[in-house]
């Protein structure tokens, strides 16, 4: 899906609405470096990882950074500073490494009370790679194919059913302020969900193959900016699929890549000047003769709300 402008409801600089709609910014100002210890998160390999909302006055995250949400809410009253197009605000999901699935966000460490579910387990003898389970009615993508190895075949990310009608509007401001007051831990039915990657098939023979695991499923990314400056990136990303091994005459698929989640904006920048993307992630590569990578996982919708 492309950016879906919902409304806009003013053309000021900055508009005239309830200052609560963009938090209280009880957590103050902040310059995301990759040293400094913000908002009592101390980085690792530049990265802030939340641990609970963010309520920013002002937040300028500099380049080369990366703010993940973890399954929470980020706030800014004034202005969100995205210095250049490697500043990022992410909700990336964990990436498979090899044989071993990448691990989503557990529903009860986030605000949004979803789990970003975690990929298939790759395979290390001869059978068909494994498929992720199937989510209830949920705003969400599909998680990619694991790869087949010759005779053996990847599996399917987990089905995800849409919303109908008579779940309202997942498109409007009422929903995504309703979803921003869901309890902690709690799954709520129409809320984004994704599927991770399934995992790749594997053909042993008289030698070794491993295939690659699934890469785990993001979660949604929820933003309420006043003002953004700077052509920064919100994203929500899946991980990506493991790669397969094999020795000889082994063969092995590739993991499937994670689905991407659900981006909302709401915003009183028009139009923002930033990058807003839904993202799955890359599925691994086979190995051996008939190994095939796995897929890429699906992609979510972009949601903005100029108000």
């Amino acid at each position: 899906m492309s950016v879906i402008d919902i409304f806009n409801t003013s053309t000021a600089a900055v508009p005239r609405v309830s200052s609560s709609l963009f938090g209280t910014g009880a957590s103050g100002s902040g310059i995301l470096d990759g040293a400094a210890t913000v908002f009592g998160l101390a980085p690792a390999a530049n990265v802030y990882t939340a641990t609970s909302d963010i309520e920013a006055i002002n937040l300028t995250i500099n380049s080369g950074i990366k703010l993940n949400m973890n399954g929470y809410v980020l706030y800014v009253n004034g202005i969100l500073t995205l210095v250049d197009a490697t500043s990022i605000v992410a909700m990336d999901a964990g990436n498979a490494n090899g044989i071993t699935a990448g691990v989503g966000i557990a529903s009860t460490a986030s605000t949004l009370g979803r789990t970003g579910q975690t990929g298939s387990t790759g395979r290390s003898t001869t059978g068909n790679g494994t498929a992720t389970s199937a989510i209830g009615t949920s705003i969400g993508a599909v998680g990619g194919t694991g790869g087949d190895s010759g005779t053996s075949t990847g599996a399917v990310g987990g089905a995800v059913t849409l919303p109908t009608v008579v779940h309202g509007s997942y498109k409007s401001l009422d929903f995504l302020m309703r979803k921003c007051r869901a309890l902690s831990g709690t799954t709520n039915v129409v809320f984004g969900g994704s599927t991770g990657g399934g995992s790749g098939g594997a053909t042993t023979l008289v030698d070794t193959a491993t295939s690659g695991g699934g890469g785990a499923a993001a979660t949604d990314l929820v933003v309420w900016a006043r003002s953004i400056v700077g052509v920064g990136v919100l994203r929500s990303k899946g991980g990506n699929g493991g790669n397969a091994a094999s020795t000889l005459t082994g063969s092995a698929g590739g993991g499937g890549g994670g689905a991407g989640a659900n981006v909302y904006v709401v915003s009183g920048t028009t139009p923002l000047p930033c990058t807003v993307s839904s993202v799955g992630g890359t599925g691994g590569t086979g190995s051996g003769t008939g190994g095939t990578n796995g897929a890429d996982g699906g992609v979510a919708g972009t949601y903005v709300f100029y108000i």
